[in-house]
């Protein structure tokens, strides 16, 4: 009897760490992917040579824009539905989508298979992580986090080098064939050890519609940037293409804020420290695409760097993300999230300034890369991990889905804008134009102090110190 007692009370310590071992898979396949297209964008466009950037772009921006908008209401449907069951119906989809990248033949039906990955990313996004959070007491929640930020840092840091070796040794279509054995295991292990949590009946289901006028304001704002340089900055298209994408995001603000199943839950926002972690989520997340794109098209076009040596080279930062994010978390569950916001940022500041200091510079890996790698590299670990537990932290369990699916969804949205500007800037066949990268890095400069300044704006301190405090209880009722 004591020894089954035994057993079952090790079960039970370990079932956590299960759930969040099957989650994060999923998270890495996506995030994997994420970075994998970065490094492959210059082998996609070889294979494409009479098709714009602009137009190319969209095979970034079509996934982005769709888990951008259907975040939030996977994360609605998740509560509502159950966030077992929501995850694995994204993961045979985001599977499937990438089965159908690898065997699309044509610029446009790659963008639509890339749709249909985002939208099963946008299922099992949110769902993964309110599964972490369900299963993790309040104590251990920011460590939790911060694995789970960890692993999606991992998958970004080993995405660029196999990428670039994939695509050296094989082609580019295999950069997606490689995300199908890991999504069928996932959700194999998935069905056998995640359990579903107590489904919120009341919830409102939210008006699909909603989710397609935030993907088409986006798409026509997208539009007019990337194609703003060719059209002309006051031509009649550009105008009425960012006219109309700002139009019609405010229509929908003003319909969703008075409707009765709003696509975004706007009482989430009377925390201070949602509406700052999301308002930095938004600037460090149009940083964090651009720079990486940006820094593929620096490689190849000032230092002509090859496809295996770019794919080493965007390796370095990622690497130090791990590190850095799994020491953030510890941090930041003892001492809060604000100081490593502000250093985080500082930091990305002071690599993206260096970077723009030494663009006259000849190719040096080791003096010029390599230092600006680190830093950055450290800046995102202070700050992407982070900033999923700061937008959550004073939620209830019951919106744990809605909460961590709006921070995900303006994740997306930033990165959407961030490769817009990273195309607009050096996205051109006169990429090798310093003032390109110039524009570009001090654009990155200026989002990362911005980013430090709102994050010294996010008060979480230590569990202890909040438990005992009434504001953490009615601060989001």
């Amino acid at each position: 009897m004591m020894s089954e007692t035994i057993s079952d009370e090790e079960a039970a310590q370990a079932r956590p760490w299960k759930v969040l071992l099957y989650t994060c898979a999923a998270v890495f396949i996506v995030t994997l992917d994420a970075t994998i297209l970065f490094v492959a964008f210059p082998a996609i466009r070889a294979s494409y040579p009479h098709v714009s950037t602009a137009n190319l772009s969209w095979i970034l921006n079509a996934y982005t824009i769709v888990v951008g908008a259907m975040l939030i209401p996977a994360a609605a449907y998740a509560d509502k539905f159950g966030r077992k069951r929501i995850f694995l119906i994204g993961v045979p989809i985001f599977t499937a989508g990438s089965l159908l990248c690898g065997i699309s033949q044509g610029v446009w039906l790659l963008v639509a298979a890339r749709t249909l990955q985002g939208l099963g990313a946008a299922l099992l996004t949110p769902t993964s992580l309110s599964l972490v959070l369900g299963e993790f007491q309040k104590e251990k929640r920011a460590i939790a986090i911060a694995v789970w930020g960890a692993v999606a840092a991992l998958a970004a840091a080993v995405g660029p080098a196999l990428g670039s070796a994939i695509i050296h040794f094989l082609t580019w279509r295999w950069v997606f064939f490689i995300n199908v054995p890991i999504g069928l295991w996932c959700w194999i292990q998935g069905r056998r050890v995640l359990h579903e949590a107590k489904l919120n009946a009341a919830a409102p289901v939210p008006r699909l519609v909603a989710a397609g006028q935030i993907a088409l304001a986006l798409a026509l704002v997208s539009l007019a940037i990337v194609q703003g340089k060719s059209w002309g900055w006051v031509n009649s298209k550009t105008l009425l293409a960012a006219a109309a994408g700002l139009v019609l995001f405010l229509v929908f603000v003003s319909a969703d804020f008075r409707s009765r199943r709003p696509l975004v839950d706007w009482s989430l926002f009377r925390s201070k420290n949602f509406r700052f972690s999301n308002y930095t989520t938004l600037v460090f997340s149009a940083a964090f695409s651009a720079m990486f794109l940006g820094n593929v098209f620096f490689l190849k076009e000032l230092w002509h760097y090859g496809t295996i040596e770019i794919g080493l080279a965007m390796t370095v930062g990622p690497l130090c993300v791990v590190p850095s994010a799994l020491v953030t978390g510890k941090y930041a569950g003892k001492h809060g999230h604000a100081k490593p916001f502000l250093v985080g940022g500082l930091l990305y500041a002071a690599s993206a300034m260096i970077r723009l200091a030494t663009l006259d510079f000849e190719a040096n890996f080791l003096l010029l890369w390599l230092p600006t790698a680190i830093l950055s590299g450290i800046g995102v670990g202070m700050i992407f991990p982070s900033l999923s537990s700061s937008a959550t932290f004073d939620l209830p369990p019951t919106r744990y889905s809605i909460g961590s699916g709006v921070n995900n969804s303006i994740r997306q949205l930033g990165s959407v804008l961030g490769i817009a500007f990273a195309v607009l800037c050096v996205g051109s066949e006169r990429a090798h134009a310093a003032t390109g990268f110039t524009a570009l890095y001090s654009g990155l400069t200026a989002a990362a102090v911005v980013t430090a300044l709102l994050g010294v704006h996010v008060s979480t301190a230590s569990v202890q110190d909040r438990s005992t405090s009434p504001a953490a209880v009615t601060e989001v009722k």
